[in-house]
């Protein structure tokens, strides 16, 4: 009886040995690295409405298949999309979208593994209306202050670059400022200038942006920007 119990015993250490070592268990999955834009370029004035999307492969480590999330909105947020395709497993697809329209759009990758990329940078383009005589403006481009920086005091002064592909267009702006995100509160309406000073601030996260906007009623709404006052 006690060769039997002797023999138990070592069949549990054995056992909890096996399950308790390290092993080699198996590799942690690597992440596909994150696809680069192409086409359309970013602030891409398209002459048509079938839009064609490119991309650089992305790069698994692992070896593993790897397919593309890809998001077109009205919206650089995103919460208005327009497609949304899962699971492309080209570098190319042709969208149908609506005419004179500013679009937004971004990539990630993902294999068969569940590992995820992060999501590409934003790229914006249009889409031009069936009447040739006026182009949508440009949207605004940040100057200052830096996107997240931080500035001191209780005002700043908002700067940007604006230009309509119509030389002979003339441009006004309507800012929007607050603390949430995106902001809603309009804090300048039809201004001619590219700056705006704002009023007596509280330390916090700021978040604003500019829709450009042509003599022909066409207007481009621009991408949130932020920056802290401390």
């Amino acid at each position: 009886m006690k060769i039997i119990h002797k023999i138990i015993a070592i069949s549990v250490l054995s056992m909890a040995v096996v399950s308790c070592g390290g092993g080699d268990g198996p590799a942690d999955n690597s992440k596909p690295t994150v696809p680069e834009l192409t086409l359309p370029t970013n602030n891409y004035l398209c002459a048509v409405s079938e839009v064609v999307f490119e991309w650089e492969p992305s790069v698994d480590s692992d070896g593993d298949p790897v397919k593309y999330v890809l998001e077109i909105a009205t919206d650089n947020q995103f919460s208005n999309k327009v497609a949304n395709y899962m699971s492309l497993t080209t570098t190319t697809v042709t969208a149908s979208l609506e005419r004179a329209t500013t679009y937004f759009w971004r990539m990630k990758a993902k294999d068969d593994t569940d590992g995820e990329s992060e999501f590409s940078s934003v790229f914006q383009f249009y889409t031009e209306g069936y009447a040739e005589e006026n182009h949508l403006p440009y949207a605004a481009e940040l100057i200052s202050p830096a996107l997240e920086s931080t500035i001191t005091g209780n005002s700043a002064t908002l700067q940007w670059n604006a230009n309509d592909p119509d030389a002979d267009d003339v441009l006004t702006y309507d800012v929007y400022l607050g603390t949430q995100n995106p902001p809603t509160t309009k804090v300048l309406s039809d201004g001619t200038s590219k700056t705006y000073t704002t009023a007596s601030m509280s330390a916090g996260t700021y978040y604003w942006k500019v829709v450009v906007k042509d003599n022909h009623e066409a207007a481009s709404i621009g991408q949130v920007w932020d920056f802290i006052v401390e």
